[in-house]
């Protein structure tokens, strides 16, 4: 549920057609998102997420700016970067500032904010874009136009 949640809120930009003109939408020239949600975690807790990017490639930070990524089975958690420049979970669920343990700051002190993909990874995801910018824009006419 939850990521069909993201998914939408990823893709429902590119449904505002207004009036009876012909819309031409570009997925890759949407702007960047950048709003608040709060995800019901697997075990029932809550915590508040941010998530910026675009049809392509995005990013989810905790308030406080640390990357987190979904788990196989769904739950948020903290990410360190991989060999190929890719973000893995480092398996310790994400919370909210205020509901860490000492355990867990004494962990997230160690670990960088904001982080990114880099390396091989990025590159596959700007071979992506780039794809996406050279592919002809999706048309939609309304049944009006002929």
């Amino acid at each position: 549920m939850r990521r069909l949640f993201f998914i939408c809120f990823l893709i429902c930009p590119l449904f505002a057609f207004s009036g009876t003109k012909t819309n031409v939408i570009n997925a890759v020239r949407i702007k960047p998102l950048a709003d608040t949600l709060v995800l019901l975690q697997a075990d029932g807790s809550k915590v508040h997420i941010v998530c910026s990017g675009n049809f392509v490639l995005s990013y989810c930070e905790t308030i406080d700016g640390y990357t987190v990524v979904v788990d196989a089975i769904g739950m948020y958690e903290y990410a360190k970067r991989g060999r190929k420049g890719d973000l893995i979970a480092v398996g310790m669920q994400a919370k909210d500032d205020n509901k860490r343990t000492p355990e867990e700051m004494r962990y997230l002190k160690k670990v960088p904010k904001h982080l990114r993909y880099t390396g091989e990874t990025l590159k596959l995801f700007e071979d992506k874009q780039k794809r996406m910018e050279e592919a002809p824009a999706i048309i939609k006419r309304d049944k009006k136009t002929p």
